[in-house]
């Protein structure tokens, strides 16, 4: 009795569970009870092999590796497939490998796994390994990969490593095969451009394709009829649009509707998501801000106010999105704007589309405190490169005289001022509506974390959405926002810096293209003569800068004329005089001639042809008559400074033939715009030779090195 209940675990009658045989490593399970007549079953099926025993010690550093091979193979059937690949990859991707070896090896890989690509290519290691293969491989051997891939490009475009194949295809194919991957793609943009893998692959073939191609990219947005034919008259227009400007011209009022819904479909998820670094969404966003009504506008703008404009304005077409965002904004999409520029506003300033961002940001935005801390103060800390920067220059320029068409272009300043827009009477009482019901709704507690005086955008009136009149009108006067922009900081406000800036260095910049703008415009105190505002207070001022400027005009002459007369001793020769300069003496004629404007502006030029006059001009009239400085002469015979006016005429009377007024209006007469492109031309070229001229002067003090014979 007892060897029986030691044989079956030891039950007891009362009922008690059998107690769990020890085993050398723990408790063993009980084995399950046996029903009566049936034989055991051990498995099913034909019998296999046994299975490995388990190893029962700690296992080592090999063994460790096979069993996580053995793993992989069983989750992975291309496993050893994409090992062997790797393999051959390691060494034809290796920059010391000959030409006809990695195309050997490229050979070997794509031999080994053609039947598998599709596969492969979504692989995180066997990724890389197809795009070696695309790059090197022969035209023969990237059309076998393509052809494999193309049942799923759709598919690879959206994978995480797949589609990196698919934009290496896209940017090594060649034209003649760019049209088969676009018809690929044909009606999946839109899902593409909302998806984060897929927007690259779209990014690449915007990349790749010609005008008539980006038009047929964007009018699938436009309406799905664009998606079915690619020619023949739609919507009252032959083939594709070139813009869609071009397409709501020639539409109705019920078409254009149908046309901003359809866009809106695909684009404000976009924009929700912050998808904008491909430029075709730059050009759809901007297009689509420039047709809708005034309400979708404000909720684009509340969108894309923020981290996204960053990953735009550096496109026209996103520039163009980025100055409506900041036009149409309220105060607090633009507080959100500044406060993501600030840290890249040196960059935009270079930026040949970016600038025109903050050119829109000093002219529409009320709060100036903000833009002193976001824009004007990293403004300052490369004041001396953007003045004499082609794209840098304009921003300053926006403070110093804003909206002048000689400074910001007809086709830029469209850019950086959108028109207006106003919101329609419809979309005014359906957002009156909405606003009274909100007012009858309950205030959640958790909502109200402003205090008693409220959050600092409750105080701009930035928080409520305006249900009537312009849309993101600006309430501070334009004048009054120049002034606290440009003397704000006291002592270190941004107009102490440019008068600085320009009594230290008046000879550099009277020679510059573009500084020699900042500089006449400094030395004229600004429109409105804002700048002499400013500078009350400051340690250099407008009478600083004018010293500066006459000191190194006359200096130049001076230099110039003992230059010539060491010319023959062999000394080098030195830089040319001011008055002469192509880009110097047309700078003096404009300020001259600004002494005749009245207000403020004009005083400070007046004072300035004054001290040019008696510290640069006078008793020197006749070395300049007959070059490029006799333009400077006829502005100050014609200047609005009385007294100099008079002295002037009197020393040149003897040195013109014929009338003196009929001179001084040929050389002060505004010329058309195309002599005006070929004065530029030959500013540049006069600009090109000087710097060779320097470049020669100092090769030659170096000392001279044999030079090389060729075998």
């Amino acid at each position: 009795m007892a060897k029986d209940k030691k044989r079956h675990g030891g039950a007891s009658q009362e009922g008690q569970a059998p107690k769990r045989q020890k085993a050398a490593g723990g408790y063993a399970k009980p084995r399950p009870a046996q029903k009566e007549g049936r034989p055991a079953v051990k498995s099913f099926g034909k019998p296999g092999p046994k299975p490995a025993a388990k190893p029962t010690g700690p296992m080592n550093r090999k063994e460790r590796k096979e069993l996580e091979r053995a793993r992989k193979m069983r989750r992975n059937k291309n496993y050893g497939l994409i090992q062997e690949a790797v393999g051959l990859w390691e060494e034809a991707r290796r920059h010391d490998v000959t030409p006809e070896k990695r195309s050997k090896l490229v050979a070997a890989i794509l031999a080994k796994c053609t039947g598998h690509i599709a596969e492969l290519a979504g692989s995180h290691a066997a990724s890389r390994v197809i795009q070696t293969c695309a790059k090197y491989g022969t035209p023969a051997e990237r059309a076998l990969i393509l052809k494999e891939i193309e049942p799923k490009l759709l598919e690879l475009s959206k994978s995480s490593y797949g589609h990196f194949v698919v934009s290496k295809l896209v940017s090594l194919a060649p034209k003649e095969e760019l049209p088969r991957l676009l018809k690929a793609f044909r009606g999946h943009l839109g899902e593409l451009l909302r998806h984060p893998a897929g927007t690259h692959v779209v990014d690449d073939l915007w990349a790749a394709a010609d005008t008539k191609q980006r038009n047929l990219m964007a009018a699938e947005f436009y309406g799905k009829e664009y998606v079915l034919f690619e020619s023949g008259t739609i919507n009252n227009t032959e083939g594709v649009p070139s813009h869609l400007s071009d397409l709501m011209a020639r539409v109705d009022g019920a078409k254009q509707r149908s046309i901003i819904q359809h866009m809106s479909k695909d684009l404000l998820p976009l924009m929700e998501k912050g998808l904008v670094d491909c430029p075709l969404a730059h050009r759809l966003i901007s297009e689509f801000m420039e047709f809708s009504p005034a309400s979708v506008v404000a909720d684009a703008a509340e969108s894309l106010s923020g981290e996204p404009i960053l990953h735009m304005v550096h496109t026209k077409e996103g520039a163009k999105a980025v100055c409506m965002v900041l036009a149409y904004g309220t105060a607090k999409d633009r507080k959100k704007a500044l406060k993501c520029m600030k840290g890249h506003v040196g960059a935009m300033a270079r930026d040949e589309w970016g600038h025109l961002a903050l050119v829109t940001a000093l002219s529409v935005v009320d709060d100036t405190t903000l833009l002193r801390k976001a824009v004007v103060s990293e403004l300052q800390k490369d004041l001396a490169e953007l003045a004499e920067h082609k794209h840098g220059y304009r921003v300053l320029m926006q403070l110093l005289h804003p909206d002048c068409g000689r400074y910001l272009p007809p086709a830029l300043a469209a850019v950086a001022r959108p028109p207006p827009k106003e919101y329609s009477s419809e979309a005014m009482q359906r957002q009156v509506h909405e606003v009274e019901a909100a007012a009858r709704a309950p205030v959640d507690d958790a909502e109200d974390e402003g205090g008693e005086h409220g959050s600092d955008d409750e105080e701009e009136g930035g928080g409520a959405r305006p249900t009537s009149g312009p849309l993101g009108a600006s309430k501070k006067d334009p004048l009054v926002r120049r002034r606290e922009l440009l003397g704000g900081g006291g002592g270190g406000s941004l107009a102490a810096a440019l008068a600085q800036l320009c009594a230290e260095q008046a000879g550099r910049l009277i020679r510059s293209q573009h500084g020699s703008d900042i500089l006449v415009e400094v030395c004229r105190g600004g429109e409105d003569a804002v700048v002499e505002g400013c500078l009350e207070g400051a340690g250099t001022s407008l009478a600083d800068v004018h010293d500066a400027l006459v000191a190194a005009i006359a200096g130049s002459s001076d230099a110039a004329a003992a230059s010539q007369q060491g010319e023959e001793a062999g000394e080098g020769g030195a830089r040319e005089p001011v008055l002469s300069h192509f880009f110097g003496s047309r700078a003096l004629r404009r300020l001259v001639l600004a002494s005749c404007d009245g207000g403020g502006s004009g005083a400070a030029a007046g004072a300035f042809v004054g001290k040019l006059w008696t510290g640069a001009l006078q008793g020197r009239c006749k070395q300049w008559v007959g070059t490029h400085a006799e333009k400077v002469l006829a502005a100050v015979a014609q200047c609005g400074e009385a007294a100099t006016k008079a002295a002037a005429r009197k020393e040149l009377a003897p040195l013109v033939s014929g009338s003196l007024d009929e001179w001084a209006a040929r050389l002060t007469a505004k010329q058309p715009a195309a002599a005006a492109g070929k004065r530029q031309g030959k500013g540049k070229q006069q600009q090109a030779k000087q710097q060779q001229g320097a470049a020669a002067a100092a090769s030659e003090q170096e000392p001279k090195k044999k030079r090389r014979k060729q075998p």
